[in-house]
């Protein structure tokens, strides 16, 4: 643990990082680097990180306590909560119900204000500075008045995109239909019963840990009351710990209903409210979700079967929230061990990758659990890039066979084929991950790349 977390802090991931580990009703923590750069100032329990999307585990927590207090159903019409008509609202006569908020499926678009249209003529150094300033005037009657001018993206309940309007609307009506903020509510339903700290306002501003970019820049806090339901919580690992203690022993209805696939299955990915619900490699049921603020990453994941838990708190955006994702795989490995895949990649080491689905097969027959996600062999692959191009393509190539329809596993395939030196074969498969989906922009631009050499 300790060497991990002192190389992800010495790596330059972030400057201050906070763990905890949750196993079998125990909790340890673990704390990195510094809250003040360029002095020796270690993060502790109480240190308070910003937690970005990870607020809307605390906003779908609230929304199964409003279902089964009998406030609202989660088939019911968004409209019905909300004053005055949207007919926008609805794709081809299907409305955006309550349950598309919380499963990410509302085809709704990802903020209001548009931060694209706030920042459009801002230079980059400049845009987290712009949308704080506009997010900070920004209110509920704003965003009303904004959402009679936006488009759905398609027919809500068919698939899952980002979506902080979608959060911060179901903050909105869940205020509305109690007749209390959404502060309130948090305070009432979960903090004081989990005896976790004030999530809205840090009750010492004293601990708040400044977060900062990947260029060092100090960055704005993400706590203004337009994104508050959908981002702008705040709290230490040691309320975290709190917060993942009680949901790894879901006793309380509420919680058992956040952690019910919504959308998907579980297989091969599904949506809880709030949660993304998977298996590992080794076939265990996973709990994760994930946040990133101007400032600040985060990183929380379950394993209720094993009554495992992890909180990963860090004080720098960019790709940390990738990061973080990665090193909770590296302590899950350290703390529960991961005996299939260290079989699987044994088999592939002595075969130089040359049987891929013959060393699946193999392991697989000592190890009935293992479990191979597309996503995770794409990032498995993607990971061998720059130091085994030849490996990474020989996974894409069996993701490719596994998945026929999947344009982003065509598109890893395309990127395999490039790194090894044969662009035909390359473009062949940009040209195919674009067939299946016209709007991957990222095989679209590495097939543009490419013809120009030609």
């Amino acid at each position: 643990m300790n060497h991990a977390g002192q190389l992800f802090v010495s790596s330059d991931r972030s400057d201050a990082l906070s763990i905890a580990i949750i196993k079998a009703g125990q909790v340890e923590f673990f704390h990195f680097g510094t809250t003040e750069p360029g002095k020796q100032v270690r993060p502790t329990n109480s240190s308070v990180y910003e937690i970005g999307s990870i607020t809307k585990l605390f906003t779908s927590l609230l929304l199964a306590h409003a279902v089964l207090d009998g406030k609202l159903g989660l088939e019911d019409d968004i409209r019905r909560y909300l004053p005055g008509e949207y007919p926008n609202l609805s794709f081809g006569g299907s409305p955006v119900r309550i349950i598309d908020l919380a499963d990410t499926t509302s085809a709704l678009p990802d903020n209001l204000p548009d931060f694209h249209a706030v920042t459009a003529h801002v230079p980059e150094q400049d845009k987290a500075f712009a949308l704080a300033k506009a997010l900070n005037s920004y209110t509920e009657a704003n965003m009303l008045q904004d959402l009679h001018t936006i488009s759905l993206q398609g027919k809500p309940g068919l698939e899952p995109r980002h979506s902080n309007l979608a959060a911060e609307l179901l903050g909105y009506i869940l205020s509305r239909v109690y007749g209390e903020s959404f502060a309130t509510l948090l305070r009432a339903k979960i903090q004081a019963p989990l005896g976790m700290g004030n999530g809205v306002r840090a009750d010492s501003p004293a601990r708040m840990v400044q977060g900062y970019d990947l260029h060092h820049v100090a960055m704005p806090q993400s706590n203004q009351s337009a994104v508050l339901a959908a981002g702008g919580l705040r709290f230490s690992v040691a309320d975290m710990a709190k917060f993942l203690q009680t949901e790894l022993a879901p006793a309380a209805e509420p919680i058992r209903l956040t952690q019910k696939p919504a959308f998907g299955n579980v297989e091969t990915g599904a949506v809880g409210l709030g949660w993304q619900i998977s298996r590992n490699v080794e076939g265990a049921l996973k709990l994760n979700a994930s946040g990133g603020t101007f400032g600040s990453a985060s990183y929380v994941e379950l394993y209720p079967e094993r009554g495992y838990g992890i909180v990963l708190l860090a004080n720098r955006s960019g790709d940390t929230e990738e990061r973080l994702y990665q090193l909770a795989d590296t302590l899950f490995a350290a703390v529960e061990g991961t005996p299939a895949l260290d079989a699987l990649k044994a088999d592939l080491t002595r075969t130089h990758y040359g049987d891929v689905d013959g060393s699946v097969q193999r392991t697989r027959s000592r190890f009935p659990r293992l479990t191979l996600s597309e996503a995770y062999v794409n990032n498995w692959g993607g990971g061998l890039l720059g130091t085994d191009p030849k490996a990474a393509l020989a996974l894409f190539q069996s993701n490719v066979a596994r998945w026929p329809q999947s344009s982003n596993a065509f598109d890893s395939l395309g990127e395999g084929y490039a790194q090894n030196g044969k662009p035909t074969e390359a473009i062949a498969a940009y040209r195919k991950a674009l067939e299946l989906n016209p709007k991957n922009h990222e095989a679209s631009d590495s097939l543009r790349s490419l013809l120009s050499h030609q």
